[in-house]
């Protein structure tokens, strides 16, 4: 992600003191996760921790059904509903009109659709034509520009889950997953790279269910 942090035009809250929008929650990944401060370091840590070399999937379809199970029980732990609930079609506004969740019906999904989710949270999405330009990133700057912070909230838990993909898989699935990183992998304006997790998440699906859609045709 590509994130400014102008602190000189910045009140003088520090984000790490600044409330989460509904502190009156059960599950602290449903509130906002700020990874910059202790608390949301923390939780960032954990959603993200890898597991040992010998409990990681091999992509096969054989293990499908573990696998969905598994980023099912993830999703729901760590707060990524808005991640693997893939909108399908908006409103000229770019209000979600109908969605589906990419961990129970992935089938019902195609590329196309999470592609354009990447874009939302990462580019430039045309909601009218359901297409991006290219995959450079938008610079945003969530702590001084109230309306960055949905996309950064998107961006951070699609990072989040880019990484339990890269510490829950094992070493060939991921080199099959990187195969398509094109689709998932944004440019920051410093070079650096974002990964759409919810985008790796889609592929590793249409690996293991080989009648799910697959269409890919968004930049334009």
């Amino acid at each position: 992600m590509s994130v400014t942090n102008d602190t000189s035009a910045a009140p003088e809250v520090q984000p790490s003191v600044q409330p989460a929008r509904n502190p009156y929650i059960v599950c602290p990944y449903d509130g906002e996760i700020l990874p910059g401060t202790a608390e949301g370091s923390k939780l960032y840590l954990n959603a993200t921790k890898s597991v040992n070399e010998d409990k990681r999937f091999a992509l096969t379809i054989e293990n499908a059904l573990t696998i969905k199970s598994q980023l099912a029980q993830a999703a729901q732990k760590f707060g990524w509903s808005s991640v693997v609930t893939i909108p399908i079609s908006y409103n000229a506004a770019g209000e979600p009109l109908t969605r589906n969740n990419l961990t129970m019906n992935p089938e019902q999904i195609n590329l196309e659709a999470t592609c354009f989710h990447g874009a939302v949270a990462f580019g430039k999405p045309n909601y009218t034509t359901l297409k991006f330009p290219d995959m450079n990133a938008v610079d945003i700057d969530p702590f001084n520009v109230e309306e960055d912070r949905d996309r950064f909230q998107l961006q951070v838990r699609l990072d989040m889950l880019a990484k339990y993909i890269y510490g829950h898989f094992d070493e060939a699935a991921i080199k099959t997953v990187e195969l398509k990183s094109s689709l998932f992998t944004w440019k920051n304006s410093d070079g650096s790279p974002s990964l759409d997790g919810a985008t790796m998440l889609k592929v590793i699906m249409d690996e293991i269910s080989p009648s799910t859609i697959v269409h890919a045709s968004v930049k334009g």
